[in-house]
């Protein structure tokens, strides 16, 4: 190697080294500014409290709400399920309201609203879950079962703020055989504005009777808690645009002289450096807390618990498929009660592993699995294998929730103790 090359890659080096200094400081500094503006404005908010907020809704509650509000009705008139209709625009619009049938999950089905003539499914995918292989077709067949003809079931894919079913849950052909019966809405562009335009404007002019007062609170509530999904709080409103002068300043575009090309190309360059020190973030709470759950299993194993004979780690708790069997002393060594990860960090999950059986496929063949259920409730996913699971913590930020708790053992041997605490089920296990 040449001295000009060796001299052309140090100063490649040393504009390396210089870009990550420069990147550092900036992060440094303006972080330091950052939050102490944040804290300011905040201090300067109303007190503000919705229950949406704390209980941290999953999609399920959602359909709840949402059936709540869209099924009011006064002397048989169900006055905003039908703008709600009216609002989805032909052929929703044109469909008659006369008895209608709301549920929330049954047949698994997120939100079904039924009535003589039709049937609407609605798949609420809120909070980004995942579809099912063939979710949709499975739904659509049902209704076809219980005696609704395919012209008449209509389907709603309802997100947060935009997206589509994948191919395996719905086809693209099939969305083109329903054609206006299959229709693609979002809370932001679609649920919030029918709320906070047309419901709660309808709610408000009959204020005076006693029968919509906890209608309009729940409608208020729900209302707000949208935008603060959303951001469009009035009050948050003024702190961004605080924030937003702020940051202005620090990168120097305040100036109403520098070019909008100027402007973009120094909000880029500032957006690379932090988006360097955001990717970090990630890694540096997996880190953290691959070595909390293995402090968490070393903990669990080495804890004496009533009714449990042995317990057996496997993997590295926290990483898909791994976690803790506990044997318990009452049933045939061919069954355990086990906590496992379903997936790096979440889906953390206990169930019956049935250990003699290496079977996954779904359903199970053996009837032990429906009598397990009936006992302890619906099951996740049951097979062979897997007799009965349900989740202790079904997300990411769940699961750290969870470990966060000092009390977190006390949570996931309740749960253990629910399982092997049931006498018919530790029936059925030793027959």
């Amino acid at each position: 190697m040449t001295e000009t090359q060796v001299s052309e890659i140090n100063g490649i080096l040393d504009h390396l080294v210089r870009k990550e200094k420069s990147a550092i400081a900036l992060i440094g500094d303006l972080q330091e500014k950052f939050c102490s503006q944040v804290r300011a404005e905040r201090a300067k908010l109303p007190y503000s409290i919705n229950l949406l907020d704390e209980i941290h809704a999953d999609e399920n509650a959602h359909s709840r709400i949402f059936l709540k509000l869209v099924g009011f009705h006064k002397d048989s008139e169900y006055s905003i399920l039908r703008s709600f209709l009216k609002t989805l625009g032909p052929p929703f619009s044109e469909l008659e309201v006369k008895t209608p049938i709301l549920t929330a999950e049954k047949d698994r089905i997120d939100l079904r609203i039924r009535d003589l003539d039709f049937s609407i499914i609605i798949e609420n995918k809120i909070n980004g879950a995942g579809d099912q292989e063939t979710q949709l077709e499975r739904y659509i067949k049902k209704e076809r079962n219980g005696g609704v003809a395919e012209s008449g079931i209509y389907i709603l894919y309802l997100t947060n703020d935009g997206g589509s079913p994948i191919e395996s849950s719905i086809s693209e052909r099939r969305r083109r055989e329903f054609g206006l019966r299959y229709k693609e809405i979002n809370y932001y562009d679609h649920i919030y504005p029918f709320l906070k335009k047309e419901v709660l404007e309808h709610v408000e002019l009959l204020a005076g009777d006693s029968s919509v007062t906890h209608l309009r609170s729940a409608l208020n509530q729900y209302i707000d808690y949208l935008e603060g999904r959303f951001n469009c709080r009035h009050e948050e409103t003024e702190m961004r645009e605080s924030i937003a002068r702020l940051l202005e300043e620090e990168f120097k575009i305040s100036d109403p002289e520098i070019s909008f090309k100027k402007k973009i190309q120094i909000i880029c360059e500032k957006q690379e450096y932090l988006s360097e020190m955001v990717n970090y973030i990630p890694e540096l709470e997996r880190r953290a807390l691959a070595v909390r759950l293995n402090q968490c299993k070393d903990e669990i194993l080495s804890h004496e618990h009533k009714g449990i004979g042995k317990k057996v780690g496997y993997g590295r708790f926290g990483l898909a498929e791994t976690g803790i069997r506990f044997f318990p002393e009452a049933w045939d060594t061919r069954y355990a009660v086990t906590i496992e990860f379903a997936a790096e960090y979440s889906e953390l999950f206990v169930g019956i592993e049935d250990l003699s059986s290496s079977s996954y496929q779904q359903p199970p063949t053996n009837p032990l699995y429906a009598k397990i259920e009936h006992e302890l409730g619906d099951s996740v996913g049951p097979s062979d294998h897997w007799l009965y699971a349900k989740y202790i913590a079904a997300k990411h930020q769940e699961v750290l929730d969870l470990f966060s708790d000092q009390d977190y053992m006390k949570t996931i041997f309740m749960e253990i103790d629910l399982i092997t605490g049931n006498d018919v089920v530790t029936s059925l296990l030793n027959q």
